[in-house]
């Protein structure tokens, strides 16, 4: 089974060296009207979710929205040049809304100063956020490319007052090729266990895990921790180096 993993793994990567660019996916997302809450403050509505998540605090002043972050491994030699919008449904809310303006994020026991709406951006007839998606980091977690992904459920027309509610997103990503390889570490089955429970936490689309994670290697089948003549000491030592940042040379 994970010399098939591998097999598909080296494919995946080889298709990606031979093609400049490969739309990956679709990734399709749900939403609910029925997560957020609608509260007024200071003559504004405020939109937060009912359970505790990362608010769209872009810059003080513009109108506070919540989104969503959703986390896809890609394989590792690849990075995102563009995200693309394949499918969306959408609809109108009932009424008109004076969204609270974002605030600075201030130190505790301090009193923040008040900032008003961005008197541009309220005057717009565009939608905010401009994007219903878009790509907003992409980092690496133990050899896994991970590129995270926020999606906004609302987006406000402020010179109308009004709000478009998306409670269906399909897209894909556009990748090309990174030439920045990980390296393998050394870990013991029992540590790894923690890892790949965490990436199967995070990650959305938990089925690729296997085709682009590079796994550490188990030092009991590591052929350079079981060559003969390396002491107990220095075994321990070259198993440390490995699960660190360092890569095995």
């Amino acid at each position: 089974m994970k010399l098939h993993n591998k097999v598909l793994m080296a494919f995946a990567i080889l298709a990606l060296r031979v093609l400049p660019l490969q739309a990956f996916g679709p990734f399709e997302v749900a939403l609910y009207r029925g997560e957020y809450r609608f509260v007024q403050e200071r003559g504004f509505t405020r939109i937060t979710p009912q359970t505790p998540a990362p608010l769209n605090t872009i810059r003080p002043g513009f109108p506070e929205l919540p989104a969503k972050y959703l986390r896809y491994i890609i394989p590792l030699e690849t990075k995102p040049d563009s995200l693309n919008i394949l499918e969306l449904e959408t609809y109108n809310l009932s009424g008109t809304f004076l969204i609270y303006p974002t605030q600075p994020t201030v130190p505790l026991c301090s009193i923040p100063p008040w900032v008003p709406p961005d008197s541009l951006i309220y005057r717009s007839t565009s939608p905010f956020p401009a994007k219903v998606a878009e790509v907003v980091s992409v980092g690496n977690l133990d050899n896994a490319k991970i590129v995270t992904v926020a999606v906004y459920p609302f987006r406000y027309i402020p010179a109308a007052r009004r709000l478009v509610f998306t409670n269906r997103v399909r897209f894909d990503l556009t990748l090309s090729p990174d030439p920045t390889p990980g390296f393998r570490r050394v870990r013991t089955a029992s540590c790894q266990r923690y890892y790949d429970g965490l990436l199967s936490t995070v990650i959305e689309n938990d089925p690729d895990i296997p085709l682009y994670y590079l796994r550490p290697e188990d030092p009991k089948r590591c052929p350079m921790m079981t060559q003969p003549g390396l002491s107990r000491p220095a075994r321990s030592r070259l198993l440390r180096r490995s699960q660190s940042s360092h890569p095995i040379t």
